[in-house]
């Protein structure tokens, strides 16, 4: 799982969030499948984000996506194999403007970017977008949009 996860700021081989990765694999259970929602920001609407293809380009956040993942682990009985699946939603963030519960959701999206650091923002392909995008989801949660 380090491998797969090497090219993320912070995951790769003998980091504490890849340590953490590592455990929650070797602790799963047939009988307890897990299920994972995780988000991010990006610079692209693309579905697949292979190795190498994140974060090549820093684009305007007028092309911002919110990027949420719904991913499922099954431990199988007889193999010990584990099925991974995962349901990807893109939406340009433009949507959030729209949505009843603006405000909450862009000030909760905005403290959880004010926590990344540099790596993390050129990873994603919005690093030198950074301020115009915290200014526009401020803008949100200030409902002045």
């Amino acid at each position: 799982m380090e491998q797969v996860h090497a090219p993320v700021p912070q995951f790769g081989p003998g980091t504490k969030k890849a340590m953490m990765i590592n455990r929650i694999f070797d602790k799963l259970r047939v009988e307890i499948p897990v299920l994972r929602i995780n988000w991010t920001v990006s610079a692209d609407g693309d579905l697949f984000h292979g190795a190498g293809t994140t974060g090549k380009s820093d684009r305007s956040y007028d092309s911002a996506f919110l990027r949420v993942e719904v991913q499922t682990l099954h431990k199988m009985a007889r193999s010990g194999a584990i099925l991974f699946t995962i349901r990807t939603h893109v939406d340009p963030l433009a949507m959030l403007e729209s949505h009843p519960d603006r405000a909450r959701l862009a000030r909760g999206l905005a403290a959880s970017l004010s926590m990344l650091d540099t790596p993390q923002w050129h990873y994603k392909g919005l690093a030198r977008a950074r301020e115009q995008l915290l200014a526009r989801i401020d803008a949100i949660a200030s409902d002045a949009v």
